[in-house]
């Protein structure tokens, strides 16, 4: 495990040795301690999503990367 890293540890369903297209079955995310499951992975793409095309938290982050 290595510091800056993004994740720690990510658990794969096949082996990308055998299969390069294996490193998107990702079953399992350890962050920071932190286990992630596949359903919490997807809550979390989902949450990110949503929050990408909220306008107003668009402007939030506008207006503080402007200096506002």
């Amino acid at each position: 495990m290595v510091t800056g890293a993004r994740a720690d540890l990510v658990l794969l369903d096949a082996n990308p040795f055998e299969q390069i297209s294996a490193t998107r079955a990702i079953h399992a995310v350890f962050k920071g301690c932190i286990y992630f499951n596949r359903g919490e992975l997807r809550r979390l793409r989902s949450f990110a999503k949503t929050q990408a095309n909220s306008h107003a938290l668009n402007a939030q982050l506008w207006w503080a990367w402007v200096g506002g």
